[in-house]
């Protein structure tokens, strides 16, 4: 191979890629620096709890089905 031919396999075997690499490295680095804390695992913020909207209760009043306790499997219904 000619010299020029090593110039081009080294720029597009290697080069290339490792800029490529590198750049998308530095842009999610920079994503994760301007991350909001809030949403950041172990940031400062985080722990915070959402506070439920409606209470269990309110959503049930309604619904006429019978209630089964935790460990009780429901009869299935009955084919005509």
């Amino acid at each position: 191979m000619s010299g020029f031919e090593w110039f081009l396999a080294i720029v597009v075997v290697i080069l290339i890629p490792l800029v490529i690499a590198v750049v998308v490295t530095l842009w999610t680095l920079e994503m994760a620096r301007r991350r909001n804390p809030r949403n950041r695992p172990g940031g400062k913020v985080s722990g915070t709890k959402r506070k439920a909207v409606r209470e269990p209760s309110d959503v049930a009043e309604g619904d006429d089905r019978t209630r089964h306790d935790a460990g009780e499997t429901p009869e299935p219904p009955e084919r005509a």
